[in-house]
C-alpha cells in the first residue's frame, strides 16, 4: 500500500474527496511508494493516534498492522505497525475493532514486533486479550531458553501487559496464578468481566496512588530537611523554590515553613509574603486558604497590591473554608469596603464568624453599611438563638442594630452559661456607647464570672473614687485572680489620680500597687505638672507609700521609696520626708545616718518602739537618753523608761557572762501600738 495515501495524500483512495477507504496495493511496491513513485514520509504517532479515533480509518489500520507484524515485512511497514501498536498502548481502552485484530495477529508474528503487540493487548481489555497475552507469555516462556534475551523481553512484556489490563499485580509473573485467572473469567458475561476490571483497577489505582503519595513525601521531607539545613540568609531561596512548586503538596509544604517561621517570631522576607499573597488565587482551594492563613498572621506586609488583591479573591472565591481564612486575613485592613463581601459570606456555614468579625472591624473603624449589608449583618447573626452568637455577631448588633438588639444582648448578661454572660460583657465593653459599659459593671456585682471585664468597664467609665470602690468591691473567681486583675488595673491609672484613689484603698498590697508608680516617677525630679500631676502631690503619694510599707514591715522598702524625694527642698515637706526616712533606718539599725537627719526625739521614740522586737532595740535607747539628755519631757521619759527602764551597767565579773539591762531589769510592758503615721484604711 502506499504510504502516501497513509498520510492523506490522494492515492489509493476510493471518492472524489479522497476520504474513501484505503484500497489494498501490491506488497512488492513497499510502504515507502507513493502514486508517483517518489518516497513519502514515514507515518507518525500523531497521525496514528488520529487516525485510531476515526472509525473509517480502523480498516487501513489493521491491513498495515497485519503487513507490518509479519516476519520478513519491510522496514517501512515494520515501523508503521510498531507506530501503529504503540499508539495502541497509550489508549486506556482501544477500540474493538483494532482490539480484535491485535488479538489474532501474535502467532505469527515477527519476534522484534511481538513486546509491542503485548503492550498494545494490555489496552484492549477484554477476556479474549488476556488469554492472547497468557498465551503469547507461555510461548515466550517456553522459547527463553534456547531465545534468550528477546523471547525473556516478550514474556515479560505480556506478564506486565496483563497487569496492565487486569489491574492484578498481585499475580506478578506467576504463570500458573495467571493460567487460573484467565480459566476463571474466559466465561464471564460482559457485566461479570466490567465488575472484574472494576475490582483489579481500582486496586492497582490505590496501589498507584500510594506509590506516588509515598514519592511525593519523600521529596517532600527531602525539601523539609533542605529549608532546616539551609543557612539564614538561604532560607527564603529556599521557600520562593518551595511556594513556586508545580506539586500541590509541595506548595502545602511551602506555605506550612512559613507558617512555622512566623509562629516562631522569625523574620519572613518580604519577598516570600509577596509570593504567598500571589497564591491566594492558587488553583488549589487547600493552597489558597493556607496563603490566607499566612496573611493574617504575617507580623508586617509591605507589598501595596496584596489587600486590594485579598479583596478581588474574596468577591471571586466560592469556597466557605477559602472565604473564611481570607475575611480573617483581610479584617487587618478594615475599611469600608470590606462590608461587601462580609456581607455575602456572613450567613454561608464556615465562612460566617470571620465575616461577621470582618464586619464588625470595618464598622469599629468608620464603614457604614448599605441597608442591603446591614439586612444582610443583621439577618445572619438572628437567624439563630442570640447565646449561640459569637461576639463579632453580638457587635454588629450593639453597632448597627436596633435598641431592642441592645437589650437582648443586655439580656445575655442572666444566661446560665458562663461563658455566653463573659462573651455578652466582652460585646458590650467594645461597643462605643458608655452605658453598655454600666450595665456590665452592675452585672459584675453579683457574677465572678464577669470580674476581668469590669475592670476594664471601670476603666472606660474613668476610674474615679466612686468607680475604684466600686471595682474594689467586685466578687472575682478567687483571691489571687482578683490580686493579678487589681494589679494590672493599677498599673494603668494616671499618676495624677493616684493619691486620690490609694487615700480609698483599704488594703495595704494594693494601695502599694497604687503608688509604687509615683516612686518610680519621683527618681526624674520635680514633675512638671503637664499629666496634672503637682509637685506636692508626689511627694504625697510617695510619704503615703513608705507608710504603707512601714505599716506592713517593709521599712528598706520605704527607705528606697523616700529616696527618690532628694529633690524635695519645701522645708515643711522636707521636714515629713526626713522623718520618715529616720523612722525606716532606727528600724534598720542605722542611727548614725539617722542622726544627720535631725529628727526630733519623738521621732526617735517612735522608731524605737518600731523597733522594740529586735536585737538593737536595747542599744537605741540608750542612745535616746544619750542624745537627748535634759531635752527630753517628762511624758516622753515616762514613754522610754515604761518599756527599757534605765539600768545602772555592770561589768561582767571574771569567767561569767554579761548580763545586760534587759535582763536585769525582766520582761518589758506590752509596747504601745507603733506610733508611725497610719496609711488610709488602717
Amino acid at each position: 500500500m502506499a504510504c502516501a495515501a497513509l498520510l492523506g495524500l490522494g492515492a489509493g483512495r476510493s471518492g472524489a474527496d479522497g476520504t474513501g477507504p484505503l484500497r489494498a496495493g501490491p506488497p512488492a511496491t513497499g510502504l515507502g511508494q507513493s502514486a508517483g513513485g517518489a518516497a513519502s514520509a514515514e507515518l507518525t504517532a500523531e497521525v496514528a493516534a488520529a487516525w485510531l479515533e476515526d472509525p473509517a480509518r480502523h480498516a487501513e489500520l489493521v491491513e498495515l498492522l497485519e503487513r507490518g507484524a509479519r516476519a520478513g515485512a519491510a522496514d517501512s511497514e515494520r515501523r508503521a505497525a510498531v507506530t501503529i501498536l504503540r499508539a495502541v498502548a497509550r489508549q486506556a481502552v482501544a477500540g474493538s475493532a483494532i482490539g480484535g485484530s491485535i488479538v489474532g495477529i501474535e502467532p505469527g508474528a515477527a519476534t522484534e514486533v511481538r513486546a509491542e503487540l503485548a503492550a498494545a493487548l494490555g489496552s484492549v481489555r477484554t477476556p479474549g486479550a488476556a488469554g492472547a497475552l497468557l498465551a503469547m507469555a507461555q510461548r515466550a516462556d517456553a522459547r527463553a531458553t534456547e531465545g534468550g534475551p528477546a523471547e525473556r523481553a516478550v514474556r515479560d512484556a505480556a506478564l506486565a501487559a496483563l497487569r496492565r489490563l487486569s489491574g492484578r499485580a498481585d499475580l506478578s509473573a506467576d504463570l500458573p496464578a495467571w493460567r487460573g485467572w484467565v480459566e476463571r473469567v474466559r466465561g464471564m458475561d460482559q457485566a461479570q468481566w466490567g465488575a472484574e476490571l472494576t475490582r483489579g483497577l481500582a486496586g492497582r489505582a490505590d496501589t498507584q496512588s500510594g506509590t506516588i503519595g509515598g514519592l511525593v513525601g519523600r521529596v517532600a521531607e527531602m525539601r523539609r530537611r533542605e529549608f532546616l539545613n539551609a543557612a539564614p540568609d538561604q532560607r527564603s531561596g529556599v521557600l520562593l523554590e518551595v511556594l513556586g512548586d508545580d506539586l500541590v503538596s509541595l506548595r502545602r509544604l511551602g506555605l506550612e515553613l512559613v507558617s512555622r517561621e512566623l509562629a516562631n517570631a522569625r523574620s519572613v522576607d518580604p519577598a516570600v509574603i509577596e509570593r504567598v499573597g500571589a497564591m491566594i488565587n492558587d488553583a488549589s482551594a487547600e493552597v489558597r486558604r493556607g496563603a490566607a492563613g499566612v496573611l493574617a498572621a504575617a507580623p508586617s506586609i509591605t507589598a501595596d497590591g496584596i489587600p486590594a488583591r485579598v479583596r478581588q479573591r474574596l468577591s471571586d472565591e466560592t469556597d466557605a473554608g477559602v472565604a473564611a481564612a481570607l475575611l480573617t486575613a483581610a479584617a487587618r485592613w478594615p475599611g469600608p469596603e470590606l462590608l461587601g463581601p462580609a456581607a455575602r459570606w456572613a450567613a454561608v456555614g464556615e465562612a460566617s464568624g470571620p465575616a461577621m468579625m470582618a464586619a464588625a472591624e470595618a464598622v469599629r473603624n468608620g464603614g457604614l453599611p448599605t441597608p442591603e449589608q446591614r439586612r444582610a449583618l443583621l439577618d445572619a447573626v438572628r437567624r439563630e438563638q442570640l447565646a449561640a452568637a459569637p461576639a463579632a455577631g453580638l457587635a454588629l448588633l450593639l453597632s448597627v442594630g436596633e435598641p431592642s438588639d441592645a437589650q437582648a444582648v443586655r439580656g445575655l448578661l442572666a444566661e446560665h452559661e458562663p461563658a455566653v454572660r463573659l462573651r455578652a460583657a466582652e460585646a458590650l465593653l467594645g461597643a462605643p456607647r458608655p452605658m453598655y459599659a454600666q450595665w456590665v459593671l452592675g452585672a459584675a456585682g453579683g457574677d465572678p464570672t464577669l470580674f476581668a471585664t469590669a475592670l476594664g468597664a471601670a476603666v472606660r467609665l474613668g476610674l474615679t473614687p466612686e468607680n475604684w470602690a466600686q471595682a474594689m468591691e467586685l466578687p472575682a473567681p478567687s483571691f489571687a485572680a482578683r490580686r493579678e486583675a487589681l494589679s494590672a488595673l493599677a498599673a494603668q491609672i494616671p499618676d495624677a489620680a493616684r493619691l486620690p484613689l490609694a487615700t480609698g484603698t483599704p488594703e495595704p498590697w494594693l494601695r502599694d500597687a497604687v503608688l509604687a508608680p509615683l516612686a518610680q516617677r519621683a527618681t526624674a525630679g520635680v514633675p512638671d505638672g503637664a499629666d496634672g500631676l503637682a509637685p506636692g502631690a508626689l511627694v504625697e503619694g510617695v510619704l503615703l507609700l513608705m507608710r504603707t510599707r512601714m505599716a506592713v514591715g517593709q521599712p528598706a522598702s520605704a527607705l528606697l521609696a523616700g529616696e527618690t524625694l532628694a529633690w524635695a527642698t519645701d522645708p515643711p515637706a522636707r521636714r515629713r520626708i526626713d522623718d520618715q526616712l529616720t523612722l525606716a533606718l532606727l528600724w534598720l539599725n542605722r542611727p548614725e545616718e539617722a542622726a544627720k537627719l535631725g529628727a526630733p526625739a519623738e521621732v526617735w521614740l517612735v522608731g524605737l518602739e518600731l523597733s522594740n522586737a529586735m536585737p538593737h532595740a536595747e542599744e537605741l535607747a540608750r542612745r535616746v537618753r544619750a542624745d537627748f539628755a535634759g531635752r527630753l519631757s517628762q511624758e516622753q521619759l515616762d514613754q522610754l523608761n515604761s518599756g527599757w527602764p534605765e539600768q545602772p551597767r555592770t561589768e561582767p565579773a571574771a569567767g561569767l557572762g554579761a548580763t545586760t539591762d534587759r535582763e536585769r531589769a525582766g520582761p518589758p510592758s506590752p509596747a504601745k501600738p507603733p506610733a508611725v503615721a497610719p496609711a488610709p484604711g488602717q
